[in-house]
This record gives C-alpha cells, sequence and structure tokens, in this order.
C-alpha cells in the first residue's frame, strides 16, 4: 500500500475521538481496582512526597518491581492536576492508548488502505480487553503505545525513512523505561516474524546505527545508570532478573496452563475473534489474495503467544501489544469473508447467538434477578444495574455486527463504534458499581478513623495499597504476620492494616494490641490493629520498665 495518497488525519482524529469517549469517563470517575491500580498510584505518590523521583518509593523503600516511567508520569499528571486522584494516576495509560490507536489507524492505512485500517482501528477499540484495560493504572498500556512505536518506525525504516531508525529507538527505550526487558521482546519477534517474506522490509537493524544508539542509550541507559549511581547496580540487575528472568523460568504468580491464552483470546478479543476463526475457513483463505503484510503480522501474533505461553506466569493483559496486529488482520479479512456467503451468514449466526444471549442475561437482571446465580456482587443493586446495562448495551452491538455479516453488508464497523460508545456512557454507572461493590473509599473511611493523625501505620501487601491510598496514608509493608507483629512492637502508638492471615492470630500480637475497626472490600476483610500502650507487666517482662500511658 505504498502509493496510498497521504491525508486520512481527519479520520485518524475520529478514531482517537472515539478511544477517548471510550475510555475517558471510566479513567477519570471509578475508584482504583486491586491489585496493580492501587500499588502503582501509591508508589507514585509516596515518590512526590519524599522528593526522590530517580527512585520510585513505596513502604519507606525503593520499589524496584517496575521502571519509573509510569511513575514519573503519574507525578507529572498529579501536579496537572491538582494533585493525587484515580483519574490522574489513569492520565498517563489513557494517554498512551490514544497514541496507540492513532498508530493502528496510520500503519493500517499504509499495510491495508483506508477502509481495512478504520474498520481494524474500531475493533480495537471496541475490544474487551483494550476496553477495560486501555486506560488503567499499569505499565500495559504503556508497553502497547511503544511496542507499537517501535513497529511502525522500523517498518517505516525498512522503506527508506530516515527518521525511523531514530524513532525506534525513542519508542524502544521508553519502552525498556515503562516495563523493563520485555520491551525488546515484541520488535524481535516480529523480526523474526518478517523473515523470508518478500516485499516486507522489517528488521532490527536501523536500531544499530549511531544515531539510534544514542537516543536508546539517552533514554534508557542514563536513568539506569544515575539510578545505579544512587543505588548500586546490583540491586537493580537483582530486580531485573527477578522480574524477568526469574517470572519466566519460575513463575510464582499467576500460574496457569500452557494453553492459557488461546481462549482467553476469544474472549477479549470477542466478537471479532469469530471473524478471526471464519477466516480459517478454505471458502475464505481461497478468496483471499496474497498478502506478505497479513502474513507478517500473523506470525508475529502467533510467536507471542507461543512465547508468552511458555511461562507459568500468565495474564491475558500481557498480550496488550498483540491486540492492533490482530485486529487489523481481522479487518483484512473481511472482504473476503463477505464473498463467502455460506462461512459469512454461519459467522453472523453465532454473533446473533452471542447477542441473544446477552440480551437474555440482561433482561433476568432487570426483571427476574433471583433467579441468577452469580458472584456475590451481583445481590448489590448498583452492580446489578451497572451489568445488566453492559449486557443489554452489548447485545444491541452484536445484533447490529450479526446483520451486517448476514447481508453482507456494513455492520461490523458500526456495531464496534456502538459498543464503544456505550462504554463510556455507562461509566457512571460502572464507577457507582465499583464503589459499592468494592467500597475502597469506605474502607479507607474506616482505616483513617482508627489509625488517627500522627500515628505510624504498616500495611500488609494484599489490600494494604487500596486502604493507604484511601485513608490518605503511608507507611512501611508486610507481607507476613511477623513483619506486622515487629512494626507493632515498637514505640507505641501503632497500627498495622491487612487481611487476617497477614496479621495472624492474636496471640501472636505484641501485648496491648487490639482490632480498632474492621472494614471489607468486596468479600474480603481488613482489620485495623491498634497499640496505644504496654501494659505495666508486658514492660517489665520484655525489659522496657517505665511509667504506662
Amino acid at each position: 500500500m505504498s502509493g496510498l495518497p497521504r491525508g486520512g488525519w481527519r479520520r485518524t482524529a475520529l478514531c482517537v475521538a472515539l478511544a477517548a469517549a471510550a475510555l475517558a469517563p471510566g479513567a477519570l470517575g471509578r475508584e482504583l481496582m486491586a491489585p496493580d491500580e492501587p500499588r502503582f498510584a501509591m508508589v507514585a505518590r509516596e515518590t512526590a512526597e519524599r522528593g526522590e523521583f530517580l527512585v520510585p518509593q513505596h513502604g519507606g523503600r525503593p520499589y524496584l518491581n517496575k521502571p519509573p516511567l509510569l511513575f514519573w508520569l503519574e507525578i507529572l499528571a498529579f501536579r496537572a492536576f491538582g494533585g493525587p486522584s484515580e483519574g490522574a494516576a489513569r492520565v498517563p495509560s489513557l494517554l498512551a492508548a490514544l497514541g496507540a490507536v492513532a498508530l493502528t489507524h496510520r500503519a493500517g492505512r499504509r499495510w491495508f488502505g483506508e477502509p481495512a485500517a478504520t474498520r481494524g482501528t474500531l475493533m480495537l477499540i471496541a475490544a474487551p480487553l483494550f476496553l477495560m484495560r486501555g486506560a488503567w493504572v499499569a505499565t500495559d498500556p504503556l508497553l502497547l503505545a511503544a511496542t507499537l512505536g517501535t513497529v511502525v518506525a522500523l517498518d517505516r525504516a525498512g522503506a527508506g525513512w530516515r527518521a525511523g531508525g531514530p524513532l525506534a529507538a525513542l519508542a524502544l527505550g521508553l519502552g525498556m523505561l515503562a516495563k523493563g526487558p520485555v520491551a525488546l521482546l515484541w520488535p524481535a519477534l516480529a523480526a523474526l516474524a518478517a523473515q523470508g517474506l518478500a516485499g516486507v522490509r522489517f528488521s532490527l537493524r536501523p536500531l544499530l546505527r549511531p544515531a539510534p544508539l544514542m537516543v536508546l542509550a539517552a533514554v534508557a541507559g542514563l536513568p539506569l545508570a544515575l539510578a545505579a549511581e544512587r543505588l548500586g547496580l546490583e540491586p537493580l540487575l537483582a530486580a531485573t532478573w527477578r522480574e524477568s528472568g526469574q517470572r519466566f523460568l519460575a513463575s510464582w504468580d499467576n500460574l496457569r496452563p500452557f494453553w492459557h491464552y488461546p481462549p482467553k483470546l476469544l474472549t477479549g478479543f470477542f466478537p471479532w475473534s469469530l471473524v478471526g476463526l471464519a477466516a480459517l475457513w478454505p471458502e475464505v483463505r481461497r478468496g483471499l489474495p496474497p498478502d506478505p503484510r497479513r502474513t507478517w503480522l500473523l506470525r508475529w501474533t502467533v510467536l507471542g503467544v507461543l512465547l508468552f505461553s511458555i511461562p507459568g506466569s500468565k495474564r491475558l493483559v500481557y498480550l496488550l501489544p498483540l491486540l492492533p496486529a490482530l485486529a487489523l488482520i481481522t479487518a483484512s479479512v473481511l472482504p473476503a469473508l463477505g464473498a463467502a456467503v455460506r462461512v459469512r451468514r454461519a459467522t453472523g449466526v453465532l454473533v446473533a447467538l452471542g447477542a441473544a444471549a446477552a440480551l437474555a442475561l440482561g433482561l433476568l437482571l432487570v426483571l427476574a434477578p433471583g433467579l441468577l446465580r452469580g458472584p456475590e456482587s451481583l445481590e448489590v443493586p448498583e452492580v446489578r444495574r451497572a451489568a445488566a446495562a453492559f449486557l443489554l448495551a452489548g447485545a444491541a452491538s452484536l445484533a447490529l455486527v450479526a446483520a451486517g455479516l448476514g447481508r453482507g453488508r456494513g455492520g461490523v464497523a458500526g456495531g464496534a463504534a456502538l459498543l464503544a460508545l456505550a462504554s463510556g456512557l455507562l461509566a457512571p454507572w460502572t464507577a457507582a458499581a465499583v464503589r459499592a461493590g468494592a467500597g475502597a473509599s469506605r474502607l479507607g473511611a474506616v482505616v483513617r478513623d482508627a489509625v488517627g493523625p500522627g500515628t505510624p501505620v504498616a500495611f500488609g501487601t494484599k489490600k494494604g495499597d487500596l486502604a493507604a491510598w484511601y485513608g490518605r496514608l503511608s507507611g512501611p509493608v508486610f507481607s507476613r504476620p511477623r513483619g506486622a507483629a515487629l512494626f507493632l512492637a515498637g514505640e507505641p502508638p501503632r497500627a498495622a492494616v491487612g487481611q487476617p492471615e497477614e496479621l495472624g492470630p492474636p496471640s501472636a500480637w505484641p501485648p496491648g494490641t487490639r482490632v480498632a475497626a474492621e472494614g471489607r472490600v468486596g468479600g474480603t476483610a481488613v482489620l485495623v490493629l491498634r497499640r496505644d500502650a504496654t501494659p505495666p507487666l508486658a514492660r517489665i517482662i520484655h525489659g522496657r520498665p517505665g511509667p504506662g500511658r
């Protein structure tokens, strides 16, 4: 598609505006969701409070589990929007997601032409995985934008664009500052996927020239060198190995079987995943003209899924950088699917069945909620209303897509746009559902009242960040009962906040410790332990005689 005329910026801007309408209302008004969002927001807030901008801080100690870019951007957003807030914490991810949408449309125009680029971009925006995680307080949206920027710039560099190499190095450096060495894997897999494909001049060679190497060293290497000077190189290397090497070779969390990702992609990219599967049918494949770009993106997707299936730790959001490629591949096969009447109609029937199921569930939640057995949170009226509204909006969107597939005309783009707009319009209901179902702000008020001003407090690792954020508190972090007991044993008054298993039984608490309050996040109990004074007998036993409080 090198002969495609320049322009199309108005359509790119419309796609970005639609993505903003879908993501921004929820990003600005919803409570933080455990575990990632409150932890990353707390790291940014504490780093800003301590003024240690070079090395992120958490619980009074350097936080080296993730590179610093997300936290730096959050701090800038806090300053721009009047202080720490949920909306400000999500601004960096929101902007990264919007940048990824713009890059998807621009790249799609070059690779497959305008109609496929627009349809593919709309599919990306309306994909459930993108709608749920596009503006999440996490490093993944930043990695999505950086990966896509690196790949698009390297592709342009292969076509002779001089700025491609330095821009690719800039994007890659930002990706490494956001997620670490994993940012190198995605363009490396794209280069491997391009091997032997005529018409695809994609490689990593433009990164190896002097100017790109200097850019990469300045963006990713300089912050590492400054942090190493402050902390020493060994802690940084140990953290990088733990979060990248050990997580790949000997995963310790989010353990899933090898085949975890394919079925999850079916739901995370639904209903467009059905269209992609339909393209595998022989009748559709015969109608597909050879396209090396499509083959390249398909290879890249398969290699990415296979590589990330090897480690035991698996989360669908790890595959977020592949979503633009999947969307453009799917959009590029729609014309061939439209010509394969039987396959197209069968796919439309499957999508229509999904619409009928969503409609039935939505109506049941509205008219007869007692007939449904589901999560305990569905018993909360706000949660039930939001779920019903989303199901009904999803049913309308799927019906539009099914009708378009059945008639062989449009509908895919309209259905995607409708679902995206519904996501934004229903954001107030979503925010109310999260507030009522999770109740993090209520927990924060309970913790703040129980701890009191000026009292040193420590937090457990599981729900402690939520309690600290909404309680407007900060303090050390513990993960085991011994850590909580050691902290509470210090000079009173002191408090510790955590789940019962993190705090241990009362027999493990220092003398004088009591349960000051109990709160909940969803169905999880959180206790506030407080130690205001040590009983006189305990002071003598522990060798600390003196007058009691």
